[in-house]
């Protein structure tokens, strides 16, 4: 019995496969023995063996997948929903050597690939790469792009989306931001479009760029809704009510604020399904309470937030959030509790991310009150590196600014010898431009007041040298 061609074809969309799946394979392409077929092939060179798996080698196996491909690609796709079929009913021993991720992952890719026509795999594979993320698999959406790139001969428009998915996972969140825009540039309604329109809103919010990241978010929640995706509008309902309350804080429009409530209020409604997203919708919840002056319901939503919230990143959050709130009401005992708790729990589980990042700086603005110079900078150091490592705007903007308004507390007390001006200076300046690029109004003011104050202090110690503050 001879080998054909079409049998070794089909053979080689298949990133491995065991007996079982190279018969249902060979069964696309006129049937025969497998064993008989596999025998001829591995004596030939053809393919390889490995840990109780099977593949056609390089470069052959690249070679006859693109060519099936663009020859027969009815053939093609039903070849890749055999493998994919095969790896997510769990009748394959190939997570042996693709890993129980890297099998999944693939399997669920291939099966979109082999349906794109079918709306409902979009969903299906998003969900599958952001449930992988959620475990901590960091590399999950880079898996799915390295297979949409391999098996479809091209970039497409969730390739697209996978690619800045994985950079936005690793931080890289400025590189992310071309590739969510291009996965936009249609009309199409899909779970991709949902998550990429939510991500442009956070960042453009994190840039202070309100008006652009409520047009993202928008588009996201109605996306979210015709698809009836609960969960999803939980989470983007959340930042839209963050942002919108940012709105309030920088415009003092009434309706901003009654739009950040009621996005909230609708996400913790909706999030009674969702136990263990509440907590995050609490918390911002709690911050727009108190600035519609509902003081009993801000108290009462972030008491939620910190009782309900698991032990880790979660209860970091909302300990912060607590800190932040009741510094705001000018409660000093419970403020410092909080952020004692808080700081504790981090260094316990060994955090890092932009809410830490944040009660970095929080601390730093305590010990600074505490005239504890030499933590404080300890703390306004971390916070800003951390903010720099997340390419967070905002955040570079205000610890950048807490840091140098220590360092102007300091000369203020006469110890200028301690000081680094030009540091200083550079701080300032870099917090200033910052501030007038997100149009944080109020930042800017807060910064001039502190430029002020290095100038005065310049002039009192009997400084004649000019410095970049001046400028």
């Amino acid at each position: 019995m001879s080998v054909t061609l079409d049998q070794v074809r089909v053979l080689s969309t298949a990133p491995w496969f065991d007996l079982a799946v190279g018969a249902e394979l060979l069964g696309l392409a006129g049937g025969g023995d497998a064993n008989q077929v596999l025998g001829q092939l591995k004596m030939a060179g053809v393919t390889v063996d490995r840990v109780g798996a099977t593949r056609v080698v390089e470069p052959l196996r690249s070679e006859y997948r693109r060519f099936l491909h663009a020859e027969n690609p009815a053939l093609y796709n039903a070849a890749l929903g055999v493998f994919a079929d095969f790896a997510l009913r769990g009748r394959t021993t190939m997570a042996k050597i693709m890993g129980e991720q890297g099998l999944a992952l693939t399997a669920r890719t291939l099966s979109y690939i082999s349906q794109k026509d079918d709306p409902s795999r979009v969903a299906e594979l998003v969900d599958a790469v952001q449930m992988h993320l959620e475990r901590r698999e960091s590399d999950a959406a880079k898996v799915a792009a390295r297979v949409l790139s391999t098996y479809l001969n091209e970039e497409d428009r969730l390739s697209e989306f996978m690619t800045g998915l994985d950079l936005w996972v690793r931080g890289q969140r400025v590189r992310a931001v071309p590739h969510f825009v291009r996965v936009l540039e249609t009309d199409e309604v899909d779970k991709a479009t949902c998550v990429a329109s939510h991500l442009l809103g956070v960042s453009r919010y994190s840039e202070g760029d309100l008006l652009a990241a409520t047009r993202y978010l928008e588009r996201s929640i109605g996306a979210l809704r015709q698809l009836n995706d609960v969960r999803g509008l939980v989470m983007t309902l959340t930042t839209y009510g963050r942002s919108q309350r940012e709105k309030y804080r920088n415009d003092g429009v009434t309706e901003d604020l009654a739009a950040a409530v009621a996005a909230l209020e609708e996400a913790l409604h909706l999030a009674e399904d969702f136990p263990s997203v509440r907590p995050s919708v609490l918390r911002p919840l709690a911050q727009a309470y108190f600035d519609d002056k509902q003081i009993e319901r801000a108290i009462e939503a972030i008491a939620a937030a910190v009782e309900e919230a698991p032990a880790g990143q979660e209860r970091v959050d909302a300990l912060t959030a607590r800190a932040i709130l009741f510094r705001d009401m000018g409660d000093d005992a419970t403020y410092a509790e909080s952020l004692d708790e808080a700081l504790l729990e981090a260094d316990i589980y060994d955090l890092q991310g932009s809410e830490l990042a944040r009660l970095l700086n929080v601390g730093a603005g305590r010990e600074r009150r505490a005239r504890n110079w030499t933590k404080a900078i300890s703390l306004a150091q971390r916070s800003l590196a951390m903010g720099r490592k997340l390419e967070d705007i905002r955040h570079i903007a205000h610890s950048a600014h807490t840091l140098a308004a220590i360092y102007v507390d300091q000369i203020e007390g006469g110890e200028a010898n301690r000081v680094d001006l030009e540091e200083v200076d550079s701080l300032l300046k870099e917090s200033r431009k910052l501030l007038v690029q997100i149009k944080d109004l109020r930042g800017v003011a807060m910064i001039d007041n502190t430029i002020s104050r290095r100038r005065a202090a310049d002039r009192s110690t009997g400084s004649a040298a000019q410095h970049s503050a001046d400028s």
